[in-house]
């Protein structure tokens, strides 16, 4: 199905080979402000298919790119081994290279020591007292490439800087709400190249005084980073500290909460007890905590249990997509969606639990085909997460999603793997069509 996909977007740019690609990136359509991000879309695709693309074309490409959003294709080049053509390509925002760059090695991707340096020499004289942010982001995330003799003098600085700025309740206002994590939590990573634990300590501390909690959960992925920088004999000890802070109160909503993102950040580690504490979790865990379980530890007995725990979750948030509530049918609906994403992917699920998820997503399909909305797009995302593995199931709900594709209220095409709601024989048809 991602073959179709393909063809329908080569069919929308005429992207057909590399020259066209290059051609439309550099002569962008004024009448589509979304073709670059197509064209970039589709590069990448064609460096995944064929590593051996003519080097010389894209150099000039990604020296010619300047003023575009270009993360997607500059770590395409360097999948492909294109270290040279990647660095050619504009950075944009130097705190967003960094954080894909924290991402990359987060997730054991290989970052090439070409873009390292590069990314040294970005940030080099900044001055911590014009940008203490990005100085902060900058020593936790390229902390081991820089000169130690050089490092520690610079992390004194930041610490000096930063309890001033703490002092002052410069950080008070930032946006956690939206995910952003306290710079004193990011400065105590950076210390953690050096190895001084008695200051990360000292900023725990001053962070337990000022917030004796996790602000979102973007925060507890990075106390997670913190712990396993820190030296072994620091880090139960820091874990725990932390697991005070994610609470021991489930979120109301049945989203997962701080608390069971620490846990499932830190299930593997041999310092944590996290797999005990999640599995006496589960029993209580709404869609949301089950789903973010299920994917963090699938195909592990603890991704099995949550996997189990979902189907009959899902049969009470289909029952429930009909009430005259419209609280309860909004809740109802979004975990229907969450569950059929989760449990499309399951590993686990007996015989008699795919029979229910089946009926579960045709009494779904059934209530689409005739229901009237403003707003489609959750209901195609739904439809195709059930689609992956229960297809004749929602054949009702993908008729009716057709239909609306048909009257213009709905692209389908815009969902990557949409062809999942046509017939094999449709397919074809429905790429040669305009669009």
């Amino acid at each position: 199905m991602a073959l179709a996909y393909r063809l329908a977007l080569r069919h929308r740019l005429g992207l057909d080979d590399l020259a066209a690609v290059l051609a439309r990136l550099r002569v962008p359509d004024p009448t589509d402000p979304f073709a670059g991000v197509w064209a970039t879309s589709r590069l990448v695709e064609l460096l995944h298919e064929d590593p051996g693309l003519d080097r010389d074309a894209l150099r000039t490409l990604a020296a010619s790119l300047a003023g575009q959003d270009v993360a997607a294709l500059r770590w395409a080049l360097v999948d492909a081994d294109l270290v040279t053509e990647a660095l050619a390509a504009p950075v944009g925002s130097r705190a967003s290279h960094l954080h894909a760059i924290d991402d990359r090695l987060a997730a054991g991707k290989p970052v090439p020591d070409a873009i390292i340096e590069h990314a040294v020499a970005l940030v080099d004289g900044v001055d911590a007292a014009q940008d203490l942010l990005l100085a902060i982001l900058a020593a936790k995330v390229l902390g081991p490439w820089l000169d130690p003799t050089r490092r520690a003098a610079h992390l004194a600085t930041l610490v000096a800087r930063a309890a001033d700025a703490e002092a002052a309740g410069a950080w008070d206002e930032l946006d956690y709400a939206y995910g952003t994590v306290d710079p004193s939590l990011e400065l105590a990573r950076a210390l953690a190249h050096g190895g001084d634990e008695a200051a990360i300590d000292g900023l725990l501390d001053r962070r337990a005084a000022r917030y004796p909690r996790l602000l979102n959960l973007e925060e507890a992925r990075e106390l997670h980073a913190l712990c396993r920088a820190r030296a072994a004999a620091h880090r139960a000890a820091t874990w725990e500290r932390c697991r005070v802070w994610a609470g021991d109160d489930l979120d109301g909503d049945g989203t997962p909460g701080e608390q069971v993102v620490w846990l499932v950040e830190t299930v593997d580690e041999p310092w944590a007890d996290a797999a005990a504490r999640l599995a006496a979790l589960v029993p209580r865990l709404a869609v949301q905590g089950l789903a973010h379980i299920a994917t963090a530890a699938r195909g592990r007995p603890l991704g099995d249990t949550a996997e189990h725990a979902l189907v009959p979750q899902l049969v009470t948030a289909v029952e429930r997509i009909r009430a005259p509530d419209a609280a309860i049918k909004a809740r109802a609906l979004r975990d229907t969606s969450t569950a059929a994403w989760a449990l499309a992917r399951a590993r686990a699920l007996s015989a008699d639990e795919e029979a229910t998820v089946a009926r579960a997503a045709a009494t779904w399909a059934g209530w689409v085909a005739g229901v009237d909305t403003g707003d489609w797009n959750p209901l195609v995302n739904t439809a195709l997460s059930f689609a992956r593995r229960w297809r004749g199931a929602v054949e009702a709900g993908a008729a009716r999603l057709r239909a609306e594709d048909a009257a213009g209220r709905v692209r389908l095409l815009d969902h990557e793997d949409w062809a999942l709601l046509y017939e094999p024989a449709e397919v074809r048809v429905r790429c040669a069509q305009t669009v």
